[in-house]
């Protein structure tokens, strides 16, 4: 791929450069071509601008004013035609890729036109000797190139050039030579599946991964994860190959790649040329962003049964079952943040060397200890809206088998001896790789360190009943990753005082998530009633849905659904406000006084203190109707009091935290002595 971006590269400055010059040269135009060309350039130009600008601008505002019960009528008649006739999908997501890569051809005609018109207009301008004529035409190429790098080539850049792939040390690959018996399952796989091209095995070190496939520059790539593999005999390891084959057979992985790459191409948001790609690709982002999210929420499932249908053909189907039984467990036992094992790990001052030994323990002992718990749960869990995979009820029922054997674990020694061997190399490259740059440092202090100083702060702090709505903030998250069992009961305090407003609720929710409690649906679905703003955090809200899928329970998925609905109406009527409310600042003439209780004011206070310490901070109002409050930091660099942007930062969350549907919170630096700080000197609330 690399050689391929170098090439158009090259071809583009060569077509440009030689084009200029026959035009320039060899066949110089009469003014009125040059005149056109370089309209017809720079008109095109500007027309794809002025249509890539209003086409985005009324998208996002119909997708603003559509109303909750509209959007979910839409998404519902997509996913009944998508699954209806998958092939019409597939080609409606190709469709949309041709009709970008299209407009990009475009783009580049005009700009080529464009360098053209230049060129030729500024050679007809001049009258003079040969040598001047000659002088000109070099200046003229010049321009060409110019107006064509400025106006074209960057995009080209980034439309023909692929993501940079993952780089892939020898630590990843797995070699025939270190895994022989592993390598004769996979060809053994590849030739039932149908499929005799090249392929090679990579290591995935993610505790959660699972099985996957994807295509590279030397064939195709089959991730194996690390820490499930030791729980797999060698028949579930084949159904799960010959699952992933099927989707290189189906083309499947192909699609998800062009997609992925096109998505990166026309990134608007994150690619270093942003500001400028906006204004020529924002709606064409939009429009393949909205077709892959169709293609992948809607007919994801339809290819994964597809796939299950060739490994369940091909494979042994109990076999079969247990690997999927297996992973799934795999995934509920190692979800984050519950990992007791790896906070453990972190107690070391030092990585340990058998790391993914003590992670194979660790799963073999939860899976002894908790089986019986996640049994249940596994084998009711519903299919939701956007799942990708079919579940493990849905699998069990399509191959007709009515349980699966969580404990079988195989018995050929040799291969066992060789998972052994895989497992030990896996532990000794994660040392190597902790042991570099301070990684394991780096991990100890934010993972474990960290949290450790924030519940002795906290423990400290609630001794002598100083606990401000931050720090109780701070300690539910702490305790939520080091020890869950008191998080209920620091949940518990900062509820008791009503003069505070902390993620309590959702934190207690969230564990009980985790938990499969029976209560979490109903604690979850109050937190999103209570504050419909909650339901901005796509993890909470995933969470709800899983969990409700999780349990089986029809009526409570369709009351959740039902929730959706609600929930997104809130939500589309908070960015309406908040809309309005960006074009909000601070100034003389906009500033209000507050109305807020004493008690909300002493909470607000304690935490600027906290953050913030000796720099005066003022509260105001910004408008009277759903008001929006600010904090005005009265910053003075002459005296040092400026707040440091980390703290500015954590304070940016706090203000987010406290926020609610009703009323929103916002911080906003100002200079000292500036008419607006006078201002709200006068008539804000001096908080410290």
């Amino acid at each position: 791929m690399t050689v391929l971006r170098y090439t158009a590269v090259a071809l583009s400055l060569i077509v440009t450069l030689f084009a200029s010059a026959v035009w320039a040269l060899m066949l110089p135009a009469a003014l009125p071509a040059a005149v056109t060309l370089l309209c017809i350039g720079a008109g095109g130009l500007i027309l794809c601008i002025l249509a890539n600008v209003l086409l985005c601008h009324r998208k996002t505002k119909n997708f603003i004013q559509t109303s909750a019960e509209e959007h979910r009528e839409t998404m519902l008649r997509e996913r009944d035609a998508v699954r209806a006739d998958h092939a019409a999908a597939r080609r409606s997501a190709v469709l949309t890729l041709h009709l970008c890569r299209l407009y990009s051809c475009l783009l580049l005609l005009f700009g080529f036109c464009l360098s053209l018109g230049a060129s030729g207009l500024l050679v007809c301008a001049v009258e003079g000797s040969a040598e001047n004529r000659i002088l000109v035409t070099f200046f003229c190429l010049a321009m060409a190139l110019a107006v064509y790098l400025l106006v074209m080539f960057i995009p080209l850049m980034t439309l023909i050039k692929a993501p940079d792939a993952e780089k892939n040390t020898d630590d990843k690959y797995i070699l025939r030579t270190q895994m022989p018996l592993l390598y004769e399952l996979a060809d053994k796989a590849a030739v039932v599946a149908g499929y005799h091209g090249r392929f090679h095995l990579m290591r995935t070190f993610g505790l959660e991964t699972t099985f996957s496939v994807r295509r590279d520059g030397e064939g195709v790539a089959i991730y194996i994860p690390v820490a499930i593999l030791p729980v797999l005999t060698k028949e579930e390891i084949f159904a799960v190959l010959l699952h992933e084959f099927a989707h290189v057979i189906h083309r499947d992985t192909a699609l998800f790649r062009r997609f992925e790459i096109a998505l990166m191409r026309y990134d608007c948001e994150h690619d270093r040329l942003a500001t400028f790609k906006k204004l020529l690709f924002s709606y064409v982002e939009m429009r393949l962003s909205l077709a892959w999210d169709r293609y992948r929420s809607y007919a994801s499932l339809l290819i994964e049964q597809d796939a299950d249908r060739v490994a369940l053909a091909g494979a042994n189907a109990q076999a079969w079952i247990n690997a999927c039984a297996k992973c799934d467990l795999a995934a509920s036992v190692l979800r984050p943040p519950c990992r007791v094992l790896e906070y453990d790990l972190l107690e070391q001052e030092n990585p340990v060397a058998d790391y993914y030994e003590r992670i194979a323990a660790y799963l073999e002992e939860r899976f002894r200890t908790e089986e019986a718990h996640f049994h249940p749960i596994l084998v009711r869990t519903l299919a939701g809206r956007s799942d990708t995979h079919p579940t493990l009820k849905m699998r069990m029922e399509s191959a007709h088998i009515v349980d699966y054997d969580a404990f079988r674990r195989e018995k050929d020694a040799a291969f066992r001896r060789e998972i052994g061997e895989e497992t030990a190399r896996c532990s000794e490259y994660a040392c190597r790789s902790f042991s570099a740059d301070g990684a394991w440092e780096k991990l100890r202090e934010e993972m474990y360190l960290s949290h450790n100083r924030i519940i002795a702060e906290y423990e400290q702090a609630r001794k002598h009943g100083s606990v401000d709505e931050y720090l109780y903030t701070q300690a539910l998250h702490a305790y939520f990753i080091a020890d869950q069992s008191k998080v209920f009961d620091v949940a518990e305090h900062a509820l008791a005082d009503t003069s505070m407003r902390t993620d309590a609720e959702s934190v207690s929710a969230m564990l009980l998530c985790f938990r499969d409690h029976p209560a979490a649906v109903d604690a979850t679905i109050h937190v999103f009633e209570e504050n419909p703003l909650v339901g901005l955090q796509p993890g909470l809200k995933s969470m709800l849905n899983s969990t409700a899928q999780r349990t089986g329970d029809e009526t409570l998925m369709a009351r959740v659904r039902d929730m959706d609905t609600s929930i997104l109406q809130e939500i589309l009527d908070f960015i309406r406000f908040m809309n309005d409310a960006s074009k909000l600042t601070p100034s003389e003439s906009n500033i209000l006084p507050c109305d807020l209780s004493q008690a909300r004011l002493a909470q607000i206070s304690a935490v600027l203190l906290r953050l913030c310490g000796d720099v005066h901070a003022c509260l105001v109002k910004l408008r009277a109707e759903r008001p929006m409050y600010a904090i005005l930091l009265d910053e003075r660099p002459d005296r040092n009091e400026t707040v440091s942007e980390e703290n500015i930062s954590l304070l940016n969350d706090y203000c987010v935290g406290i926020s609610r549907a009703n009323e929103v919170y916002a911080v906003y630096r100002e200079k000292a002595g500036t008419p607006t700080m006078r201002e709200a000197y006068k008539i804000g609330i001096r908080l410290t």
